[in-house]
């Protein structure tokens, strides 16, 4: 989705999700990091959808029909689309699946 995220994924509350990057960093590399509001341009945005933590490809998120939780994922908001190209990034809580 145009950033890089690697270790972010729902299968594992370790990796929940605090911030972004809101472009690609080498490994062992310098870079910027977005705390909790910001704004990440990407594509395929439906706007004012709400957004989550994918639990099906690490480091990217989904719309909540889209996800299908199994026992220990967790459920984590990350934002809310501002426009087709523009998600709101705010990191919610998250939310242990049984």
């Amino acid at each position: 989705r145009g950033y890089s995220t690697p270790y972010l994924e729902a299968h594992d509350a370790a990796k929940a999700a605090v911030g972004f990057a809101p472009s690609a960093i080498s490994n062992g590399a310098p870079g910027t990091i977005i705390f909790n509001d910001g704004k990440l341009t990407t594509t395929g945005l439906t706007a004012g959808a709400r957004y989550f933590l994918s639990n099906s490809a690490t480091g990217s998120f989904a719309t909540y029909a889209s996800l299908t939780y199994a026992s220990n994922d967790i459920q984590q908001q990350v934002g809310v689309a501002e426009s087709t190209t523009v998600l709101r990034f705010a990191a919610g809580p998250t939310i242990l699946i049984a």
